[in-house]
């Protein structure tokens, strides 16, 4: 729909005179009044356009960043798991690995007590010595499963570190971000 009236319209509107009309003067002001309200209600409606499209483009904004908002939960929640499983799966690792680790000292014992007794002939200060050196290995493998124990579980406990403290920037970013 048209507007066919705008204030200029209506003020240098003239009507005819007739006998017993209105009062010219009356009029005039009257249709001043109307104008000015006329021009008062086109920008009220013009305010109200910009208005309405300012809430349509704030409303698609909010769309896009509650869609942001909930990428961002999901990766937080990803991350989340995925470090919890590395975490499980590097224990894993470890418990198989120090088993594996007892079981070759175990292995290097068992050996060394077979070549003490297979060895009789040798004199007693042999047998010591094999012995004792049996069990120098067997000991070096025990610390050294140890120490890589440790060095796996001190590896885990940074990559844990590492992740929660990533996890903790993209929630610092996204609080930041105004969502």
């Amino acid at each position: 729909m048209k507007i066919r009236l705008d204030s200029k319209k209506i003020v240098s509107k003239n009507f005819k005179t007739v006998l017993r009309g209105y009062d010219s003067r009356e009029v005039d002001e009257f249709l001043d009044d109307i104008a000015d309200d006329y021009d008062l209600m086109a920008i009220i409606s013009k305010e109200n356009i910009e208005k309405e499209e300012t809430i349509r483009e704030l409303t698609l904004e909010l769309e896009k960043y509650r869609e942001m908002e909930a990428v961002l939960t999901d990766s937080i929640v990803v991350a989340q798991q995925q470090a919890e499983y590395f975490k499980k799966s590097k224990e894993q690792e470890m418990e198989v690995f120090i088993s594996q680790k007892k079981l070759e000292a175990e292995k290097i014992l068992l050996n060394a007590e077979n070549q003490a007794h297979l060895t009789t002939i040798a004199t007693e200060k042999e047998c010591y010595e094999k012995t004792k050196l049996a069990n120098d290995k067997a000991q070096k493998a025990l610390l050294k499963s140890n120490s890589l124990k440790k060095i796996e579980r001190d590896t885990c406990t940074e990559l844990v570190t590492y992740l929660e403290q990533q996890v903790e920037v993209i929630r610092r970013n996204f609080d930041c971000g105004g969502v």
